[in-house]
């Protein structure tokens, strides 16, 4: 019987260690996708003239975010829950077209906690590309924002993506508690 007990609760217990670092990245950018075809999870401000949900905007899905305002930028942001001193994956997808013959007239800026991380100034067109960052929380509730404009054109933005990255001791730990269960697992199936 008390093999069996064992075998029963060690496959429980890897589980859950298996999914613990799942649990640990959970996604917190709500509506990052824009796949609800609108700014749901979106607070907007700025010059707000230009911009709008539209599926020519999309990197992938159906839906995407274009900016072009002229007078100004407009911004989009949210507060994700966040742990003081915690690291943060954050990524998105943008794309600049620029109407051909125009000079490049474009901003873009990226903001985490009320700091600018990235910028970008008369760059032109381009096709998507992923940006991607590795950021700390310095408060428990932490602002995104990001901010266009484009007098000859406009700003694609697609899959805003944000994950709690599992801190070294955690992955140590799951790491040290998966080697007890294997050695666990040997020793009863040789005893």
């Amino acid at each position: 019987m008390h093999k069996s007990l064992c075998s029963l609760s060690l496959p429980l217990l890897v589980a859950l260690l298996m999914l613990y670092p799942v649990t640990a990245t959970a996604g917190l950018i709500a509506n990052g996708d824009f796949e609800t075809g609108n700014l749901n999870g979106w607070t907007v401000s700025g010059a707000m003239q230009y911009y709008g949900v539209i599926h020519s905007a999309a990197h992938t899905g159906s839906w995407g975010i274009y900016f072009g305002d002229v007078v100004g930028l407009t911004y989009i942001s949210q507060t994700i829950p966040t742990t003081p001193g915690g690291s943060y994956q954050f990524s998105f997808f943008v794309s600049n077209h620029v109407d051909p013959g125009a000079a490049p007239a474009d901003r873009g800026e990226f903001w985490w906690d009320g700091n600018l991380i990235d910028s970008a100034t008369d760059v032109g067109s381009f096709a998507w590309q992923q940006n991607s960052y590795v950021l700390t929380a310095t408060t428990s509730a932490t602002e995104v924002k990001f901010g266009f404009d484009n007098p000859p054109g406009y700003w694609f933005l697609d899959d805003v993506a944000a994950t709690a990255t599992p801190e070294p001791a955690t992955t140590l730990f799951c790491g040290l508690g998966l080697l007890v269960v294997i050695t666990l697992r040997r020793r009863i199936r040789m005893g």
